[in-house]
């Protein structure tokens, strides 16, 4: 049988790329210096996440989020989901092509792109995808657009969104140029998304199409993330290995990844890729009397 790879791809590869380079802590963006377009700081931009996230907190950005609970106002949660993707189109930029060439998961996407069918990636910027480009010269396009082009390597799925992403053009008309502070708040609207290009990622845009840090989807049954969930265990038949990188399997997340994992093959071999596997996740692999293994430190070569 071919070699047939699917990578699933979460926070932990970005946490990679900041602990390897200095970069700035993905799992903190409040703390990132976000540059925007024009002299406007982001706390002026978002005036309401200024006052739902006090300068003086001593909390991480991830304990903030988790603290908001829900429901939370419809202007509230534009603007986190419109500063989630700046803050990211920010940690984007930050992140050189010197460094991803020198990036051990580029360098083994180099080695393996030829065998890897599917990308699942639950981050919102696009390092992943520009390391597959470099090594394969290939473009990856986010299957959830509907704008994307032509497939020309493997399958890339973004269900919690990506830096990348907007409203697709006529869905609402807002009769206004979109700038900030915002005075049209759109969020959670289910409307075609489509793809555009990395020299806009700082433009105001009508809608922020990302899942907050820890909160469960609200995206599962729309339109650009239920048909690849819905037609999953038919494009899992053939995957011979399942490679699960950087995934925390949080609560907000597990139901996703047991979804993932429950839809494949028995006999594909599922690869944990983190220096401390989660317990839970081991438990669940077993479980389902799943074969499993863990790399802890780092990629490492598949054989066909």
């Amino acid at each position: 049988m071919n070699t047939n790879i699917a990578l699933i791809a979460g926070n932990g590869l970005a946490i990679d790329l900041f602990r390897r380079y200095s970069l700035w802590n993905p799992s903190d963006p409040l703390s990132f210096p976000c540059l925007m377009l024009g002299d406007l700081h982001w706390r002026d931009a978002f005036p309401r996440i200024n006052n739902a996230f006090p300068k003086s907190s001593v909390k991480t950005s991830f304990e903030l989020f988790s603290n908001l609970g829900s429901p939370k106002s419809s202007e509230l949660d534009a603007e986190l989901r419109q500063f989630i993707t700046l803050a990211y189109s920010n940690f984007d930029a930050s992140v050189s092509e010197g460094m991803l060439l020198d990036w051990p998961w580029r360098k083994w996407i180099r080695r393996h792109y030829r065998n890897i069918s599917t990308v699942v990636s639950y981050n919102y910027e696009t390092s992943l995808e520009r390391a597959f480009e470099i090594s394969s010269g290939k473009r990856l396009y986010n299957a959830c657009a509907q704008n994307r082009g032509p497939r020309t390597g493997p399958l890339l799925f973004k269900p919690h969104g990506s830096i990348d992403l907007e409203m697709a053009p006529g869905c609402i008309h807002i009769g206004q140029k979109i700038k900030y502070p915002l005075k049209v708040h759109c969020t959670l609207n289910n409307t075609p998304v489509h793809q555009f290009e990395r020299e806009r990622f700082l433009d105001a845009r009508v809608e922020g199409f990302v899942v907050l840090p820890a909160e469960t989807t609200p995206y599962i049954d729309f339109q650009w993330v239920s048909p690849f969930y819905n037609e999953w265990k038919n494009h899992a038949s053939t995957i011979t290995h399942f490679v699960i990188a950087g995934i925390s399997y949080w609560h907000c997340d597990k139901a996703e990844i047991d979804f993932l994992i429950d839809g494949l093959p028995t006999d594909t071999k599922i690869i944990i890729v983190n220096p401390f596997p989660p317990e839970q996740l081991l438990a669940h692999l077993t479980e389902k009397g799943r074969k499993f293994s863990c790399w802890t430190s780092g990629p490492e070569r598949i054989w066909g």
